[in-house]
Order: C-alpha cells, then structure tokens, then sequence
C-alpha cells in the first residue's frame, strides 16, 4: 500500500513492533491501524505494517522497512470465496477484536467455523459464519453448501498463508537488497573515511537556516576534538582558530551567505594541547530557486606536511644543507636586488668574497667530517659578526660571500666601512677552533668589490669580487684586498701559466740543478738539487714564479714526484763513479706531499727501483705552510 508521509514511530505499539523486530531479527507486525486521507483520519481504510529490521555489519541495526497492507485488499479475494458459499467472513487480530468483517452490522464476534493462522508474531483467527441463505438450502444443495463452506475455509487459509508469504518474501527481498546497497554505502562511506584521513581532509554543511552543522570523521582529528563534545556552533567552531584566522573565517561566511561568494582562506588552527597547524578552508555557497543561500558546503585540509613539504623543497632550493645558509642561487637574486638599491638611493654596497687558506689540507689530513665542522664554525662565526641587513652565503666548497648594503654614499668612507667590517671578520676567524678536541688554526683571504649605479652583469661582480681574494692570497693570505683593473690582467697571467705548467709537467719541462754544498775545508760532500723550468717561451723560470701556483692547484704532487724520481736517478748515476759516490743530495718536500698517505711507500718503493743508498738521499721541508697533525708528520719523518 503506498502511502506518503507514514511515520511507523507515531503510536507505541508499531515502535514496539520495530523494537521487537530488531530483538527477534524477524518480521513483526504492527497491529490494525487507521490511514490518513488528506490530512484526516479515514476510518474506513485500515491498514497492517509487517517491520523488520536492517542489519549491517556486526549485526548493527542501520534502519527498518515495512510493508503496509490495507486490510480490505489483504481479505478481500477471500470475502469473495466466502460469500459463494452463502457465508460471511470475519478476521479477528490478536487483540480479540474483529478487524475486518462482511457481516452488515456485526460489531461483535461472529459465531462459525474458526481457523487460525500465526504470522509476523500476531495470531488471526478466520470465522466463516453461515448466512440464512445458507440454510434455505435443499437437503442436496446443502450437502454442496458444506462441501463449498469446508472448501472455501481450506481455500481461505491458503490465500491469506499466501499472500502473508508473499509479503515475507518481498520483506526479504527488499531487505537483501537494501542489506546490499548498506553494504555498499558502508564501504563507499569507509573509504571516504580513508581517503579524508589519507588527504587530511574534512568536509563539512552548514544549513543556513536551521545553523545545524554536520562534518566527517576526519574534522574531529583535524582540530584535536574530542567527538563526545559534538560539532560546535559557527561562532563556537570560529573560536578553535587564531583570533585573526578567526575574525577572517567569519566574514568569509558573512560574504558567502550574503553574496552567494565561495571562499578560500589559509587559517592556523589552535589544537587542545596548544599545537598550531595550517589548514586550507574553502566554503561553496548552495542556492534555492530564489536565489537565496540556504546551506554552505566545504571542505578544510590539514597542510601542516604540505607546508613542510614547500619548506623543505625552498631549502633544499635556496640554502646549502651543510651550513643553513643562502646558496648561490639565492645570493644572486639578493645581489641583484642590492644593485637595483643603490642605484635609487645612491648608496654603496660591498661585495666580499672569503676563502680558507689550505682548507683542502684539512680534509686531506683529518677528514671531510671535520672539514664540514670547521665550514659550519665558519658560517655561526660570520652570522655574529655581521649587521642584521647584512646577506652572507656559501657558494661551495670553503668559499663565502657576504653582501654589505646601504653603505656610505661616499667611496672613500664606503671603503673605510668595508675594511673595518672585513677586519672584524679576519679578527674573528683567526681564533683557535675546537674540532674532535684538536686545537686548530685556520686563516681566511678576502676580496672586496665595492658598487654603486652599477651597470654590467651581477656575475661580473662576484668574478671582481673572488679576483680580489686571490690578490690577498698572493699578498701572503689572511689578509683583505680591495678589487682593481689591474687585478684582471694578473688573474689572466696566472690562468696562462697554470695551462703552461700543466703542459710542463707532461711534455718534461721541467729540469734539476744541484747546488753543491761543502765543508769547511772546501771540500765537496753533496748538492741540494733545485727545480727549474724550462718555459719554451719564456726561458729559465726560478721555483719562485710557478711554486705557489703549483701548490693552489694541487700540481706540487706531480711535480714533487717527479723531483724525486729525478734526484734518486741522479744519485744512481753519482754511485757508479768514485769520486761522487759519497755525495748526498738534498730535496725539498711539499708538507702537502709529505701529507699524502702513501707518500713513505712511494719514496721506499723509489729508493729500491734504483737501489739508492738511502743514507745519500736527504729530504727536506722548507715551506711555511702548516702541517696540521704533526704526530703523523713526525712519523714519518722517522
């Protein structure tokens, strides 16, 4: 019976009915009832409603059905087989009292056979009460009278078993089939759940006019709620933000309710335990026909790894891992900025470019993880000496750049201003480090550009700048040097002769004179063997014009092999004659190539190829360059 507007919870008894239904696990019926028409009660349209309950996973009840049958339509194919046999047909429901009847005029039971049939935990008792027709009969017809009434009992219970089935059986179906779409909404639901959980989403309505709001799961997590407190209110969820996030959340609402505007804001959430996270809020206004904003729909994320996703990327982009600081990409960006200020303010800025002296003996003798130390030493020691506007950054390696701005608009104190500062840092740098409990000293050599109304490329600035730190390496290191044109033609002619020395040490430039060395009587007792180089171009070159570029680029090594291999061939050959047999032939050592750990093995490997006396054989260290772990120099020397 289809009916609109039935609610099966109006009377006690059908929500007994429902309850009982779900405590059985099986259909139950309401009992007789009375329709409504047209907002009234229709005395004559009574009705049953069969419920059975919906059950999900964990047997958990998730709703009821019911079948509700009209009375006259569940017993009227059966009054009909009644009346064929001259009888009346009366149905009494279990409260005793008749509930459909086609006696006229017959409140009360009726008297007759009886038949009772059990369905849906209610009992109906069937009467078939002769009518005086029925008795009117001849004595023959009679017969066929009682034949028909037995007949039409029998017939009568079958109808009413049957169409008590069929609405069994249709429960059962409907209830398979909404088991079914439960399940399926249920998992549906579930994975909504995961995926907001996995998306850190929550999505939330919000009726207009009722101020009635409904959210996910995954919002309670979101905001740290607990769910037995409920969903708050508007204003009481406004609260569980900032109050600047809060103030901007509701006027987001205000526009979205009046304007029909959709919002996106980024607001921080305050957890219970004080935790602030960023969460991506956005709102879509929902219109009736009219126009008017009847609910607000959206959506709030969770960003706090997205955050820390971008943050990461940025670092990872613009800050070197080892020291934190701005990397180079970072720093050209800030120099260009610095340019285009000086130029509208007029102002001079610096550029310093700072190299450790022999930072690469360091970790050639103590290893890169006490080289990073030094390094990360280096960039705290130049955050706590500089300006607060100051920019300071690693390119690489032992080199850093730091960006002086809004100096003197007058070149002369700019640069008063930038030696001081540059000073400061030598000052700073020079003092002893601490590095895995070793005492270690360290120098830096620094180049200086200074710029105002500047025009080229900012590239072509820090090629000024790192210019003029190798001049303060060349003026002995440790020291600060301002840039000039003359630097450029100076970094040219080292950069032609670092190819010429390479070439050198290939193609057998290089040569060995021995200065003899005597007693004090004159007589001759060895030589001291001294390198020189035989440029194709420009002629003899001493040691002092090529040594220190040898040393920066790491040649010496070659070289220092070379001069040994030399100096042992040549004592090979002064053994052969007597009179030079005897003589002794010193050799200078780089420390670098003294440092090298293999370099005993190599000299011991040398001495036998050429089976040298290695009494004859004198090695000397005669630069002032730093051995940083003497115990292993004087282990060697041994």
């Amino acid at each position: 019976y289809r009916t609109v507007g039935l609610d099966m919870s109006f009377s006690a008894q059908r929500m007994a009915s429902k309850l009982q239904s779900q405590a059985l696990g099986k259909p139950v019926s309401s009992g007789v009832f009375e329709l409504m028409k047209d907002g009234q009660v229709d005395s004559g349209a009574k009705a049953i409603a069969v419920s059975t309950t919906v059950f999900g996973s964990a047997q958990q009840a998730r709703g009821y059905l019911a079948a509700v049958v009209e009375v006259a339509t569940l017993f009227d194919q059966a009054a009909r087989l009644a009346t064929a046999a001259h009888t009346d047909l009366q149905v009494i429901g279990s409260s005793a009292e008749p509930i459909y009847s086609t006696a006229p005029h017959s409140p009360g039971a009726l008297q007759g056979a009886r038949a009772t049939v059990a369905f849906a935990e209610q009992h109906w008792t069937l009467v078939l009460h002769p009518r005086p027709s029925f008795y009117a009969a001849t004595t023959e017809s009679a017969s066929r009278l009682v034949y028909a009434g037995g007949a039409a009992m029998t017939l009568l219970l079958m109808l009413i078993l049957f169409a008590f089935l069929r609405m069994n059986a249709r429960l059962r179906q409907e209830v398979a089939t909404r088991q079914a779409a439960d399940a399926v909404l249920q998992h549906r639901q579930l994975m909504m759940e995961r995926s907001e959980s996995m998306a850190h989403m929550a999505s939330f309505e919000w009726d207009v006019d009722t101020g009635v709001i409904s959210w996910s799961p995954e919002m309670f997590r979101i905001l740290g709620r607990d769910p037995a407190l409920g969903i708050p209110g508007l204003q009481e969820q406004a609260q569980l933000y900032t109050p600047h996030c809060a103030a901007m959340l509701l006027e987001a609402v205000r526009k979205a309710v009046a304007e029909a505007q959709p919002y996106e804001l980024e607001l921080m959430v305050v957890r219970p335990d004080g935790e602030q996270r960023p969460c991506l809020v956005k709102g879509f206004p929902e219109c009736d026909a009219s126009g008017r904003v009847v609910r607000l729909a959206g959506l709030v994320q969770d960003i706090t790894e997205r955050k820390r996703a971008e943050s990461e990327i940025n670092s990872l982009a613009f800050y070197d891992p080892l020291t934190s600081l701005p990397n180079r990409r970072l720093l050209m960006d800030r120099l260009q900025q610095a340019v285009a200020a000086s130029k509208r303010h007029s102002h001079y800025a610096a550029l310093l470019f700072i190299d450790l002296d022999n930072f690469k003996t360091v970790n050639d003798t103590l290893g890169h993880d006490v080289g990073d130390q030094l390094l990360q030493e280096v960039a705290q020691r130049l955050i706590s000496c500089l300006r607060g506007l100051d920019n300071i950054g690693r390119l690489g390696g032992d080199e850093f750049v730091v960006l002086l701005e809004n100096l003197s608009s007058d070149a002369a104190e700019a640069a008063t201003e930038v030696e001081t500062i540059g000073e400061k840092i030598l000052q700073l740098l020079n003092q002893p480090y601490t590095l895995k409990d070793k005492p270690l000293l360290i120098t830096p050599s620094i180049g200086v550009t200074l710029f105002a109304h500047y025009q080229d490329s900012t590239e072509h600035l820090l090629k000024q700048a790192d210019l003029a730190m190798y001049q303060a390496k060349a003026a002995g290191r440790n020291t600060v040097r301002f840039f000039d044109q003359a630097m450029q033609t100076l970094v040219m002619q080292r950069a032609a002769l670092e190819r010429d020395l390479r070439e050198a040490v290939v193609h057998g430039q290089l040569v060995l004179h021995y200065q003899p060395q005597v007693d004090q009587h004159g007589r001759l007792t060895g030589a001291e063997a001294l390198l020189r180089w035989q440029h194709p171009e420009r002629g003899l070159l001493e040691p002092a014009e090529f040594i220190a570029l040898a040393e920066d680029t790491g040649l010496i090594l070659p070289i220092g092999r070379w001069v040994l291999g030399a100096a042992c061939a040549q004592l090979a050959l002064w053994s052969r004659h007597p009179e030079t047999a005897a003589l002794t032939l010193a050799v200078n050592v780089s420390s670098r190539q003294l440092m090298v750990p293999a370099f005993v093995d190599e000299v011991c490997a040398l001495l036998a190829h050429t089976g040298v006396d290695a009494q004859r054989l004198k090695l000397e260290l005669t630069e002032s360059l730093l051995v940083l772990d003497v115990e292993e120099a004087i282990g060697k020397m041994k």
